[in-house]
């Protein structure tokens, strides 16, 4: 059986027909073999071109990127050149400015120890000059043996050096009162007052006490100074001639507040008794006199502005009207009762505010 099939299939082997079909065959792969090799040759070709169309574009892509990195890194580098030079320009600067600041406070120093030794040489000055203010004033020795007239004083200096006058002199039987005010405050202002007190004084014991010629005076005297020291200083001044009861008045000033013993009071305006020294070469047109008689029990106040025009906290002005209340409420006093009492009720109005102006009080009663 198996011979059998062994022979039928080696007949089949080399039949013709087997012949045809494996040379089919054979073809059909060689074809198919050569379609492959086609294909995978067409897949390299395309590879190839897409590789080399690639590359291409990277290499104009990188071309293209090249400048603009290189525009970047130049600005970097400006940048960072102009930062550099902006920081040495800084360093440079704020050590020019801090050499200046420290000339500038080596400059501000010595002008603060040129002001301090200035200040403290003013303030001696000041102090000296409110001290001969104080020095010339009447004592109380000169008041007591004055003729049937009871008289007392008061100046309180305010923190400056002012010009406040007054002064009390006896010539023989007639007792002068005067009383003046220098405009401002310091030196000027005090050293004309120590001008006018000893030109007074001067004028007075040589027997010049007609008003007129007592003022035209020494108004040519403080004038001449005033013009030496190339000042406006002025001053205001009254000056009350008292004899035997009557008394007259001369010069501009306050007014002055008369307390009869009655409790009446009047006041004299001196507007129009005569004109502020020193602002003129001649006052004598303008210089008058008012004359009244003083009853034993009267009483008199003369006083400077810083009085009425001294302030409480509240700026409120103390006034001429308070001050003729304190004299009406006191006026039977002595003299050194009513000035006690108006100046304590002066200080209690003022309370912590700080005196500005010279406060001058001199109250006359008449014995």
């Amino acid at each position: 059986m198996r011979q059998g099939k062994s022979a039928e299939a080696f007949q089949l082997l080399f039949s013709p027909a087997y012949e045809t079909d494996k040379r089919i065959y054979a073809e059909g792969i060689q074809r198919s073999t050569l379609a492959i090799q086609e294909r995978i040759q067409a897949n390299i070709d395309s590879f190839r071109q897409t590789l080399l169309l690639a590359t291409t574009l990277a290499v104009v892509g990188l071309l293209t990127l090249i400048p603009v990195w290189l525009v970047v890194l130049k600005v970097l580098q400006n940048y960072l050149r102009d930062r550099q030079q902006a920081h040495q320009l800084l360093e440079a600067t704020v050590l020019e400015r801090t050499q200046e600041l420290a000339e500038a406070n080596a400059e501000v120093r010595a002008l603060n120890q040129r002001l301090q030794s200035e200040n403290s040489r003013l303030s001696t000055e000041l102090d000296i000059a409110r001290q001969l203010q104080q020095m010339i004033l009447p004592n109380a020795s000169e008041l007591q043996h004055l003729p049937d007239l009871d008289i007392a004083c008061s100046m309180v200096s305010a923190t400056e050096v002012g010009g406040d006058y007054y002064d009390v002199i006896r010539v023989a039987d007639r007792v002068f009162v005067s009383i003046g005010d220098v405009t401002g405050h310091g030196l000027e202002s005090g050293v004309m007052a120590i001008m006018a007190q000893t030109a007074i004084q001067t004028l007075l014991h040589t027997q010049i006490t007609d008003p007129v010629d007592l003022h035209r005076i020494l108004n040519q005297v403080l004038y001449g100074n005033i013009q030496r020291m190339q000042s406006d200083k002025s001053m205001t001044l009254a000056v009350l001639d008292y004899c035997s009861g009557k008394f007259s008045l001369s010069g501009q000033h306050e007014s002055i507040l008369v307390m009869r013993h009655n409790g009446e009071l009047e006041e004299i305006d001196t507007i129009d008794l005569g004109f502020p020294l020193a602002l003129e070469a001649d006052i004598t047109p303008f210089v008058a006199v008012a004359e009244t008689v003083l009853h034993s029990g009267d009483a008199i106040l003369l006083y400077t502005d810083g009085i009425p025009e001294a302030e409480n906290p509240a700026k409120e002005h103390y006034g001429v009207p308070r001050l003729r209340e304190i004299l009406s409420i006191n006026h039977l006093r002595s003299a050194s009762e009513i000035l006690e009492a108006i100046m304590a009720d002066l200080m209690q109005f003022v309370d912590r505010q700080t005196i500005l102006d010279d406060c001058t009080l001199v109250v006359i009663k008449k014995q």
